[in-house]
């Protein structure tokens, strides 16, 4: 059977309750025109970055298919255009799934208190791959229409929205630049920060092939907890932190 991303989010909705008649989608900068207007947003190793230069998605395919489309495409799942928040997903065929969420920035950086990175949980064999194991601001997200204010779907007015804990939505995100390596970059969070640019997220319908899993590469440095680890090879397979 061929396996796609809407394929792949039927095969996670029956370990997630949240996940009914879920879609996949791409996500992409939106900013009123700005430079980067309709630039990927990417998953790269366990982090979303914008798609520029050499940032592109990290992911890994199924063995027997060694070059899945997926492999250079971020999708995520389980959004409800009925207007429920709901949690997100990366859109894979590895059982457990793969949360999205947001969290504090590290230590040290010039965004905490103000920006929240957005990451996802590592893939894992184990059947609670899904349990973030970090400290978490916030885990539902929804899809708001820009043109009605609702959530009922319009082509290319469709916007990925974050909600609070008083159940408020919004579409408030940013890039904010970011180095590793000696390489510049500019990584997605939710709210607006300093130094960062204030963008929306234009959601995109996708039925590319799903890859296993997105790479996760430093996700085994988001827990202190030595007898409890985020995630195991292959899935983490580095040992040197990506600014996670």
């Amino acid at each position: 059977m061929k396996v796609t991303a809407t394929t792949s989010a039927a095969i996670m909705a029956l370990t997630s309750s949240t996940l009914v008649n879920a879609k996949a989608w791409t996500m992409h900068i939106y900013n009123d025109g700005g430079d980067w207007q309709g630039v990927p947003i990417v998953a790269w190793n366990g982090q979303f970055v914008a798609a520029l230069g050499e940032f592109d998605t990290t992911a890994t395919c199924q063995p027997e298919v060694w070059n899945c489309t997926g492999k250079n495409t971020t999708m995520i799942s389980g959004l409800d255009e009925a207007g429920t928040a709901n949690d997100l997903w990366m859109a894979i065929t590895q059982a457990g799934g793969q949360k999205v969420y947001w969290h504090d920035a590290p230590k040290g950086t010039n965004i905490r208190g103000y920006s929240y990175p957005l990451s996802y949980t590592a893939a894992s064999y184990s059947d609670d791959a899904s349990v973030i194991k970090t400290d978490v601001v916030g885990q539902k997200f929804g899809v708001l229409n820009v043109t009605t204010g609702g959530f009922s779907p319009d082509d290319d007015t469709l916007r990925l929205a974050t909600m609070d804990s008083t159940g408020r939505f919004s579409t408030t995100f940013a890039l904010c630049s970011a180095n590793v390596a000696d390489q510049d970059y500019y990584r997605l969070t939710v709210g607006q920060g300093k130094g960062c640019t204030p963008i929306d997220i234009e959601l995109r319908e996708s039925d590319v092939d799903a890859p296993q899993f997105y790479d996760c590469r430093g996700c085994q440095f988001r827990n202190n907890r030595d007898d409890d680890p985020v995630c195991e090879r292959p899935f983490c397979f580095e040992t040197t932190s990506m600014f996670t």
